[in-house]
């Protein structure tokens, strides 16, 4: 099945008119990326028309004129794959062009408006949530706590230093399950500070290190709530049973729940301590259905899973058949949904928890 991109269509408006040429001149692939992940976007593509990428020649032949762009529509249009390996020095402007015969491939991620029919959610029981990246804000805690520790001054980008201490967590996870995550954290912080060189070039000591992953792996439960948070969540447990699923440990869980999750009632919490394994180990998610059977008698088609992380949560429950919502918060690390829902397996993509909040009211209204 294919999707016209007339339908995604709002209005029609000159290329010329938008300055987008402008952008792509002058715009290199990564800041580009960043772009189109944290804001809307109304994107110019030209058909037929040649281009020419930093002295090499190319043809755009997808159409897309003026469309509103979100950032899972972006990887499958040819002008993007432009765009990933070089700089446009040249991009000529062209005038309105009939949207006939382009379409979006069927795995594309698509609005929740031409999603929601996918989940009968007049029938859900349940929901499971991911909590640190979905309802808590992970990505600006760890930075911020890097940022506050001993080890701050000397940090690269925002982007590489997720990325590097999220490389060292999930290894640090895999070697030891049972680990309390404050713990797990705290190593891998270590660990990348040792990457850094820091104590080799003697800008810190073996010591100050040490203290400052400790007090690193303290903070999870300062790490703020995203702003739509509390509101939906106080929203859909009006309609559903609420169960975190979490790779967080309960010391940590319970700060957080007194403090940014504060106002929030969930019915359950299952976390990676209780259950002996970290994310996306399937005997989290196994254990997931087991106890939202017995302790509220709903089977598994009465269960949506709602989180962030592609890696950690949707490649997993695809793989145990529980349906899902990817909340795409647009984070740096983790993995990027170039196979969208086909291969995660989500039936429904949002951008925000109260999105998923509104969509569920609207389909009780009709229901």
């Amino acid at each position: 099945m294919h999707h016209t991109l007339s339908s995604f269509v709002r209005k029609p408006w000159h290329s010329d008119a938008l300055g987008f040429p402008l952008l792509l001149r002058s715009t290199y692939s990564a800041s580009c990326s960043r772009a189109f992940q944290r804001h809307a976007i109304w994107l110019v593509v030209l058909v037929s028309s040649d281009i020419t990428v930093e002295g090499r020649s190319g043809k755009v032949v997808c159409v897309v004129h003026c469309t509103f762009i979100r950032s899972g529509f972006r990887r499958s249009l040819p002008l993007i794959a432009f765009i990933s390996f070089s700089r446009i020095t040249h991009l000529p402007c062209l005038s309105h062009q009939k949207i006939q015969a382009a379409t979006l491939p069927e795995h594309q991620a698509q609005p929740a408006s031409n999603m929601a029919s996918s989940i009968d959610w007049v029938s859900v029981k349940a929901l499971s949530f991911d909590i640190y990246g979905t309802l808590v804000d992970w990505e600006s805690g760890i930075y911020n706590a890097a940022r506050a520790s001993a080890v701050g001054p000397y940090l690269p980008s925002r982007a590489e230093t997720l990325n590097g201490i999220d490389d060292h967590d999930v290894k640090v996870q895999a070697e030891n399950p049972t680990m309390l995550q404050s713990d797990v954290i705290a190593e891998g912080f270590r660990r990348y500070v040792h990457d850094l060189g820091l104590v080799a070039d003697g800008k810190l000591s073996q010591n100050e290190v040490d203290q400052a992953a400790k007090d690193y792996g303290a903070k999870i439960g300062e790490y703020p709530a995203f702003e739509d948070t509390v509101k939906a969540i106080q929203s859909l447990g009006k309609r559903f049973k609420l169960i975190p699923l979490s790779n967080v440990d309960r010391a940590s869980f319970s700060q957080t729940l007194e403090g940014p999750l504060k106002g929030c009632h969930f019915d359950a919490i299952y976390t990676a301590q209780d259950i002996g394994s970290y994310k996306p180990d399937l005997k989290n998610f196994h254990y997931l259905l087991e106890h939202v059977k017995s302790d509220f008698g709903v089977e598994k088609d009465g269960l949506v899973h709602v989180a962030q992380s592609l890696f950690h949560d949707h490649r997993p429950a695809k793989k145990v058949d529980i349906q899902s919502v990817w909340v795409d918060r647009k984070g740096l690390i983790g993995e990027k949904a170039h196979g969208g829902s086909e291969e995660y397996g989500y039936k429904l993509r949002v951008e925000t928890l109260g999105e998923l909040a509104g969509v569920v009211e609207d389909a009780f209204t009709k229901a």
